[in-house]
This record gives C-alpha cells, sequence and structure tokens, in this order.
C-alpha cells in the first residue's frame, strides 16, 4: 500500500488505471480471502457434519433404540438430560483441539478458527433444528439445555478472548416463542435464515401452540413464494 503512488507513478500515463485494478485484486482483497481461509480450515478440521441429521427427527439411530420415538424434542416432560449428538459434538471439539495444538500457529489465528469453529457449530445446529418436525415448550427446553451444555464445553476449551455470543443459534431457538400475530414480522426480518429453516418453525410453533390453521398454511404459502419479501 505504501508504494502504490509510486506503482502508478512509474507506468504510462494511459496504464495508470491498471495499478488501481491489481491492488482491487490483489492487495484489498486480502482480508476476505485471509477470512475465507480461516473458514474453510475450521469447517474441515471440525468434522460435525454428521450433527444436522442427528439432532433431526430423522436420525435412525434414536428411533432403533426408541419404540415410540416421535422425536427428540416431541416431549411432554422436563428435560433432565442432553442429547447424545451433544456427546458427540463435544467430542469432535476435543479432537479440533488437539489438531490445533499439533500445530504451529499463532494466538492471534487461534482464537479466528475458535470463533469460525462457533460459527460452523451454530450453522450445523440450526441446519440439526430444522429437520425437527414436531417440538412441544418441553423439547424448546431440551434444545436450550443441549445449547448450554455444549457452550459450556466450548468455553472451556477455547482460548480467552475467543468465545462469540452464539447470538445466531439463540434467535432461532427463541423464534418459537414468537406471538402468532408477530410471526410474519420476524420472518420478514431475519433473511440471515433459509426458507427450509423458517418453514421447520411455522410447523414447530403451530404444533406447539396451536396457531389457526388458515393462519398458518397462509405463512407456508407466503414462505414458499416469497411473498413476504415481494
Amino acid at each position: 500500500n505504501r508504494i502504490k503512488t509510486r506503482v502508478k507513478r512509474s507506468l504510462p500515463l494511459k496504464d495508470a488505471a491498471l495499478a488501481d485494478r491489481f491492488y482491487s485484486h490483489t492487495v484489498a482483497a486480502v482480508d476476505d480471502l485471509r477470512e475465507h481461509v480461516y473458514k474453510s480450515v475450521a469447517s474441515q478440521l471440525l468434522k460435525i457434519s454428521f450433527c444436522a441429521e442427528a439432532i433431526g427427527d430423522g436420525d435412525p439411530n434414536f428411533a432403533l433404540v426408541n419404540s415410540t420415538f416421535a422425536g427428540k424434542y416431541n416431549i411432554r416432560e422436563s428435560p433432565s438430560r442432553h442429547n447424545k449428538w451433544v456427546d458427540d459434538v463435544q467430542a469432535e471439539l476435543l479432537q479440533f483441539t488437539t489438531k490445533l495444538t499439533c500445530a504451529d500457529i499463532t494466538l492471534d489465528a487461534l482464537k479466528v478458527l475458535w470463533q469460525h469453529a462457533a460459527s460452523v457449530i451454530q450453522d450445523v445446529i440450526v441446519d440439526g433444528f430444522s429437520k425437527v418436525k414436531k417440538c412441544t415448550d418441553q423439547g424448546r427446553a431440551l434444545m436450550k439445555l443441549d445449547v448450554d451444555v455444549l457452550r459450556k464445553e466450548f468455553a472451556k476449551l477455547a482460548p480467552e478472548g475467543a468465545l462469540t455470543e452464539w447470538r445466531y443459534l439463540q434467535t432461532y431457538i427463541d423464534a418459537f416463542y414468537v406471538p402468532e400475530n408477530e410471526a410474519e414480522k420476524w420472518m420478514m426480518i431475519h433473511p440471515e435464515f433459509t426458507k427450509q429453516q423458517k418453514l421447520a418453525l411455522v410447523a414447530q410453533s403451530a404444533f406447539a401452540h396451536r396457531w389457526a390453521t388458515k393462519f398458518r398454511n397462509d405463512l407456508i404459502r407466503a414462505i414458499e413464494t416469497d411473498q413476504l419479501f415481494a
């Protein structure tokens, strides 16, 4: 950056714009490239892609040992213990810690990698929660318990200063409690969630809070056809 002016002066006047183009495609892109690299590395070292299916109601392993299986979060009693998928993610976090310990990484880079790991975890868990077909109030409490247990383990393993608020995940969990008359507005002001994730929220909330059938169907139709953003 310091020599940019000298570079432009050394070029013929008609080619001065080439320097600006070169800088915009290289030096100016470094921050974006660094962000992409860190996120990619965190995603590859933290192998939790299995988690979304393990959370959802389509998990065959859970159904095999539960003859009356109706969904992990379709429960009527207050939860006393977290789900098994939490233990599996914790095990992967330990592996992630070991891999980073073996690498020669600066503390600043380590913090960034852990922050991206938190982002990866949140993305996968939200995707998993969107695969839950039915959820009760007690089920939502179990979701909170699952996430709290995982966050505590994350806080123990991550270096100081690498913790995040996990706001993306918390927003999705709390959306379950949005009143029926505010649901449409919530869908409009949260474009960070996918269409599928929003449809799952509608199905879960409508089931648990007995939304009017017409309202539920109209909201589903609006989400599917992107009418909320027209």
